[in-house]
């Protein structure tokens, strides 16, 4: 393949007067150089023109060939090559490496010994940087993460080479003893896996197939959401990896049961008990650890729930065979098996996932074993009371929708409590899809600026259900009554999404026009541009005859904002003592210009040429090179 690429390469620049460089034995580059002397993109310009075989006219319409593809796959190679020659003008450290992570990902099938290189250089440069006698603690802090997530990134395709630079790596930084014999923890890697999740969904989904091996972290139930959300397919088969190595792998503990089973019954508060005194100490007591998650589907999937209960049973029954034979009992351990059982217990019971009573038997037994281990009935009767709880309300915190909090704002002589308490109400009652009592209740609110911004979070989520139902008179409603005109725009966006799925052309085109009024409005450079980027990704999803233009509007706004950063758009709302956030998916710039690629890659890259930043264009071309790769 290579020689292929340095042949097409020499070809083309021969053809348009560049320059071709090769460094070392694989690595190709062409390029032009400015009045100036820099490198600028006029060689990725001249490779997407002159090696174009497409034809033009009605010809450049129809679907390439397989000759074709393959010129295409050679022209997003020798971009990728071009990403990585010049990430280094990428200033910041944590924004270089994972641009230089996703491009050897995306590159590494294509031109392993390129990839190889590039990545051993970048470790080396990573090292040096690090070992530097003026290195501050905080810049040596960043380059160890920065070698890391080089690293994971590239375990899963040569566990070799990442084995070897992280062997160096410990060296340079004198580690190697205890835990980092290990290497990366599992929380280090799931963080490099759920950076990875806008880039490449599947490589981030690899990355944390090879971290349930070794257990799984707390935050695995949101990592999963969020893939849920891009992929639902993938992030099933990533969650019954983690059932099978909970039946399998011995490593496994309740508290790894726990956090797996609080992302299939989507739970808001994982919930693990632990000892809170000395182990020395005759009497253990116990509190709960707790930590915030943020499901992104709160319907519990039954089929999954119940492959989950089967994989559960199986790990307590074990477990209950093996601690049976022991005489000196872990009461946290114990503990923490008995609270599962409860909890598991409920929601079998709620959801009707079983048959018999073998639930509530498990829980006998540990129950059984706990006061063994000298766990006193009024603990394991607190214990049980809080996973019953769990799994028998919708939140862990009771919801009477907003009764209690009303209640409590009638008898406050403090305006601001009494605001407080009418926003967490009607908060209340709008998540229970209750708009109009919700709205009723706005005129309590004496602060006018915190009941405009009640209202539109208001109206804003009761029309992101009637973009769901399709109820496009509803949605027009709710559009005339929000104030902020981001919040129109994320509705907008959505909804113009949704009239092209229901093959409304008419009705999408009215809310591009809207959109593009509306966004003209928004004085935040960044917002403008996110927004723009959003509508250039849902008019190329829907392979629009607009999405050119959206896609060049959109980059002229990115070069007009200095703080963009790809991500998806997004809109919040602060209120007192709540803040509500809701992001667009799939809205960044690297689904915009994927999809984009997917119509017209010449155009696609040709526009990516235009964007001032490295590392913003670097995302933009990689994604485009991911629709042909």
């Amino acid at each position: 393949m290579f020689f292929g690429l340095l042949s097409t390469a020499r070809r083309v620049a021969a053809s348009i007067g560049l320059s071709v460089a090769v460094f070392g034995s694989s690595a190709v580059d062409v390029f032009a150089a400015d009045s100036n002397g820099l490198l600028r993109n006029a060689d990725l310009d001249a490779i997407i023109g002159a090696a174009d075989v497409r034809g033009q006219g009605k010809e450049a319409d129809r679907k390439p060939g397989a000759v074709e593809k393959e010129n295409l796959k050679q022209q997003a190679v020798l971009v990728i090559h071009r990403i990585i020659d010049r990430a280094q003008e990428i200033s910041d450290v944590e924004v270089r490496t994972s641009v230089i992570s996703n491009a050897l990902a995306l590159l590494w099938n294509y031109d392993e010994q390129y990839a190889v290189s590039s990545f051993q250089q970048n470790i080396d440069r990573l090292l040096e940087k690090y070992s530097a006698d003026d290195a501050t603690p905080a810049e040596r802090l960043k380059l160890a993460a920065a070698i890391r997530q080089l690293v994971t990134a590239v375990a899963p395709r040569n566990q070799a080479q990442a084995d070897q630079a992280l062997e160096r790596y410990k060296k340079t930084t004198g580690e190697g003893a205890g835990d980092e014999k290990r290497g990366l923890s599992p929380k280090e890697r799931l963080s490099i896996a759920q950076a990875n999740l806008d880039f490449d969904v599947k490589q981030s989904a690899a990355l944390a197939e090879a971290i349930l091996r070794l257990g799984v972290p707390s935050m695995f139930p949101d990592y999963l959401s969020q893939l849920e959300d891009r992929n639902p397919d993938l992030s099933n088969s990533l969650y019954r990896v983690g059932l099978s190595q909970l039946i399998s792998n011995p490593i496994y503990s309740p508290v790894h049961a726990t956090i797996l089973s609080a992302y299939v019954f989507r739970e808001k508060l994982l919930l693990i008990e632990i000892r809170t005194n000395s182990a020395a100490s005759p009497a253990p007591q116990f509190g709960s650890l707790t930590t915030n998650l943020n499901p992104e589907q709160l319907t519990v999937d039954r089929e999954l729930a119940a492959e989950y209960l089967t994989a559960a049973e199986a790990f307590l029954r074990q477990r209950l065979v093996a601690l049976h034979g022991q005489t000196t009992l872990n009461p946290e351990y114990v503990v923490q098996c008995y609270s599962l059982a409860v909890k598991l217990n409920a929601y079998a019971s709620r959801l009707s996932l079983a048959r018999d009573d073998r639930w509530r038997q498990l829980s006998v037994q540990f129950d059984l074993l706990a006061h063994r281990a000298g766990v006193t009935s009024e603990d394991l009767s607190n214990i049980a009371l809080l996973a019953e709880r769990l799994a028998t309300e919708e939140t862990f915190f009771k919801s009477d929708d907003g009764a209690s909090s009303f209640e409590r704002a009638k008898a406050s002589k403090e305006d601001a409590e009494r605001t407080e308490l009418l926003v967490r109400g009607i908060h209340e009652l709008v998540e229970a899809q209750k708009y109009s009592e919700a709205e009723r209740k706005l005129v309590e609110i004496k602060d006018e600026e915190i009941k405009v911004k009640v209202t539109d979070y208001l109206n804003f989520r009761a029309g992101k259900v009637a973009v769901s139902k399709r109820k496009w008179i509803d949605l027009s409603t709710y559009l005339a009554r929000i104030a902020d005109a981001r919040f129109r725009t994320y509705l907008l966006l959505e909804g113009m999404d949704a009239a092209f799925k229901s093959k409304k052309k008419d009705l999408a085109s009215k809310y591009l026009q809207n959109l593009a009024d509306l966004i003209s409005t928004i004085d935040n450079k960044s917002d403008k541009a996110k927004a723009l980027v959003a509508m250039s990704g849902v008019l190329s999803s829907n392979e629009s005859e607009e999405s050119s233009q959206a896609v060049l509007d959109a980059i002229r706004a990115i070069n007009q904002a200095d703080d963009y950063d790809g991500g998806d758009y997004s809109v919040t709302v602060d209120l007192p003592k709540l803040s509500l956030s809701f992001r667009l998916k799939n809205s960044n710039i690297a689904t915009s210009l994927q999809n984009f690629s997917k119509i017209d890659w010449d155009r696609s890259i040709n526009a990516t040429n235009t964007i001032n930043r490295v590392e913003i264009r670097a995302m933009a071309q990689i994604a485009a090179c991911r629709a042909v790769l």
